[in-house]
């Protein structure tokens, strides 16, 4: 079977398609890189969607897995639909290599094609602005007895700044990330503490407040 190479920079180009149809509301900047060995993908925004959302979108992209079980790297293998779109083929995984991955084949849809994608890895980069870190270190301090003696961080510099709390040393960028790494944060202006939450998971009683309807 004829396969259809979409070059990195293409691929780079229905990611951005992609994205911009899930979350018209994120900014996302899509880097293409190729090197010696391999080529990659970048994706780059600040606050916004959380990571976890925006793999679910563009993992299907990667053409290439690693198994650290063994060392190893292994590919993906896509189809492309008749209207463009994207989809998984399989991987021969690495079992036969005793490794962890196991061989997956999908049937092919109709009038699909089979295609080899040169993204390589893809990796995914959000960035919290210091904005919603500071607003979000007040309600910490608010939330949590550990950090009442703590100073609050009033400009970026100060999120830097190492303590101890929690029985061990953080700094509030550490702290802040904890909190809202699982947050969407689009259209949101603050942090609050969920007056559900009941004490027991760590940095998970805080919701996203100041949404723009």
């Amino acid at each position: 079977m004829e396969t259809k190479y979409i070059r990195t920079t293409e691929v780079a180009k229905l990611i951005r398609k992609d994205l911009k149809k899930n979350f018209p509301k994120t900014k996302f900047s899509v880097q293409s890189e190729s090197y010696s060995g391999g080529s990659a993908i970048n994706v780059y925004w600040t606050d916004g969607v959380t990571d976890k959302q925006v793999k679910e979108v563009i993992d299907k992209y990667k053409s290439t897995g690693f198994d650290g079980m063994i060392d190893m790297s292994f590919n993906y293998q896509h189809y492309q639909l008749p209207n463009g779109e994207i989809v998984f083929a399989g991987t021969e995984g690495t079992r036969n290599s005793m490794g962890v991955y196991p061989e997956v084949n999908v049937e092919k849809p109709e009038g699909a094609v089979l295609v080899s994608l040169g993204t390589g890895y893809l990796f995914t980069n959000r960035k919290l602005s210091k904005e919603i870190q500071l607003k979000t270190a007040k309600v910490m301090k608010e939330h949590y007895g550990d950090l009442e003696k703590i100073e609050e961080p009033k400009v970026e510099e100060d999120l830097n700044k190492n303590f101890q709390a929690f029985s061990n040393w953080y700094n509030w960028y550490q702290l802040t990330w904890k909190v809202l790494q699982k947050i969407d944060l689009t259209d949101v202006v603050g942090i609050e503490a969920d007056p559900k939450f009941e004490s027991g998971a760590m940095f998970e009683g805080f919701k996203a407040v100041g949404e723009v309807n």
